[in-house]
């Protein structure tokens, strides 16, 4: 629902308010919150574990995570480790809930996931709060974005965020999943991970995506000097204590 309510909104603000200017910027600052709010956030640390940092810190990825709408932390995780388990099987959660529902995972459906893979946040107060008030505080966030600054500067700036992460969650689980024109296989792994230049160039990260699934516990995707990780250079330079 709220996926919808932002979808109508952005399409509004570019049809009635188009500028190629507002476009680029709108595109930045949702790539800011993929690469803080997704990937150093509800990735590679809740997900993962792949680094520790300070309970400051943590509070402040989840202002960045939750207006993504990729569900809390406690079910986004429960989700992707579910997957990394049984990549590319049939009881690879990513195959099992397509890529659209899996960006609006709500927090009621919870006890339809393996919770036990998730015990570790779910014996936190921040993650449980963020977990039941969730649809709260995006319902929240939205009205007042609308009520304060009107319908296109929030089209410009939170339904843009919303609008092109759900098209990059999409893109990720094909592209990362799915042989195509720009795809290569650095390593043998157990599943059908690849590497795409496509979707390196539109996320400065996820791109690497066989280099993950060949070492997912690095808060790193980068293995070589040439290859370039935005989330790792701020997880590396301003998160990691």
């Amino acid at each position: 629902m709220l996926l919808g309510i932002h979808i109508i909104i952005y399409s509004y603000t570019i049809s009635t308010q188009f500028n190629i200017l507002y476009v680029i910027l709108s595109y930045g600052l949702a790539l800011m919150f993929q690469w803080i709010g997704n990937e150093c956030g509800l990735h590679r640390l809740w997900s993962h574990n792949s680094y520790k940092t300070t309970k400051f810190k943590e509070t402040l990825l989840h202002i960045f995570a939750t207006p993504l709408l990729y569900g809390t932390s406690l079910t986004y995780s429960c989700v992707h480790r579910t997957h990394h388990m049984h990549s590319d099987t049939d009881k690879d959660s990513h195959v099992l809930i397509p890529w659209w529902h899996v960006a609006l995972y709500i927090p009621n459906q919870l006890h339809q996931l393996d919770q036990r893979l998730c015990m570790d946040l779910l014996r936190d107060p921040l993650h449980l709060f963020i977990h039941r008030h969730y649809f709260k505080i995006n319902v929240l966030l939205l009205t007042i974005s609308v009520a304060i600054f009107g319908i296109h500067i929030t089209g410009w700036t939170l339904s843009s965020i919303v609008v092109y992460n759900f098209i990059i969650g999409g893109m990720i689980n094909v592209l990362g999943h799915t042989k195509h024109i720009s795809s290569n296989r650095v390593y043998e792994t157990k599943d059908n991970s690849l590497n795409s230049k496509l979707l390196q160039m539109v996320t400065m990260n996820q791109g690497l995506h066989n280099n993950h699934h060949y070492s997912p516990s690095s808060w790193t995707f980068a293995h070589n000097k040439h290859e370039v990780d935005i989330p790792g250079y701020i997880i590396k330079y301003l998160l990691k204590e």
